[in-house]
């Protein structure tokens, strides 16, 4: 049976995991309506949060600990490192290596079956992660986009 709420017990659910990547650097103004558009999703699934902060020197790193606090008070999941942000003990660069290289440090350390790009400075459609997994399984060895509108 699927859950009647979003994120709320999802083991008895057969939904694949979704992480969703998140690369940052210097998001400061853009995080929270960032993270909150992710607690809006439809999604019933389990949804990680998979966060890589590339040196910012803004208070990014903070904040990004705030929600990930939040999102896992939320029922979802929450991995974040970076340079001078990490919860584990790696060692973590001291200059930024850009968003490509941000991208795939969060995807190293993610453990979803599909992969949601988002950026810091982005929000998601509620709907986002639910209808874009439907495409993905439907068509299978497709990549799936979205259309943005600003």
């Amino acid at each position: 049976s699927v859950p009647s709420e979003p994120h709320a017990d999802v083991t008895a659910c057969r939904l694949p995991p979704v992480s969703i990547i998140i690369p940052v650097y210097n998001a400061e103004r853009w995080l929270d309506e960032a993270f909150g558009s992710v607690l809006k999703q439809t999604y019933t699934g389990p949804l990680e949060v998979s966060v890589y902060n590339d040196c910012s020197t803004d208070r990014s790193p903070e904040i990004i600990r705030q929600w990930a606090e939040r999102l896992r008070a939320n029922g979802i999941s929450a991995v974040y490192s970076g340079g001078v942000l990490s919860e584990s003990s790696d060692v973590v660069p001291k200059s930024p290596g850009g968003c490509g290289f941000a991208k795939n440090r969060a995807v190293e350390q993610c453990s979803g079956a599909f992969l949601c790009f988002f950026d810091a400075d982005d929000m998601m459609h509620p709907d986002r992660v639910r209808l874009q997994l439907a495409a993905a399984q439907a068509c299978p060895g497709a990549i799936v986009g979205s259309n943005v509108v600003r």
